[in-house]
């Protein structure tokens, strides 16, 4: 039996060819790509909206002082570009790609946790991308393919 990371046929030469990419792997992924897109976008709105001061005042996104403002926009940045770095690396990368997948995974669900413990309205895209990603990572088949030799 062939192992999982390699596809080989009785056409072609012994030298084994690295099998795609599996559809859980690809989905987290594409999970990442949207995930970081969505999260640099809110983020960059964020932290403009910070330096301009608008929407300051009671019932607003933004709190009552800057700094805040500014660390509410900073961290859905930061966690934006790294999920777009980590699913950047999907393709060639190791077993530490699937643990940074995974840790963007716990993050985001963490995140999702504190917003509903203050009482935000939004935590369901927390949920929507976290669970999914941490449960795709933890597959066999990302496993495997994490794990595959590499050219």
């Amino acid at each position: 039996m062939n192992p999982p990371y390699v596809n080989t046929s009785p056409a072609s030469s012994d030298a084994p060819k690295p099998m795609d990419m599996p559809r859980v792997v690809r989905t987290g992924r594409i999970m990442l790509f949207v995930l970081g897109g969505i999260q640099a976008v809110v983020g960059l709105l964020l932290v403009t909206a910070a330096t301009l001061g608008v929407g300051e005042g009671t019932g607003s996104l933004l709190p009552d002082y800057p700094e805040g403002a500014y660390v509410r926009g900073v961290l859905p940045l930061v966690l934006g570009s790294a999920a777009l770095a980590v699913g950047a690396r999907f393709r060639s990368g190791g077993r530490g790609v699937r643990i940074g997948a995974m840790a963007i995974a716990v993050l985001i669900l963490l995140r999702g946790a504190i917003e509903v413990a203050v009482d935000q309205t939004l935590p369901l895209g927390s949920l929507i991308f976290g669970l999914p990603l941490l449960i795709y990572s933890t597959k066999k088949e990302a496993v495997a393919w994490f794990a595959r030799p590499r050219a």
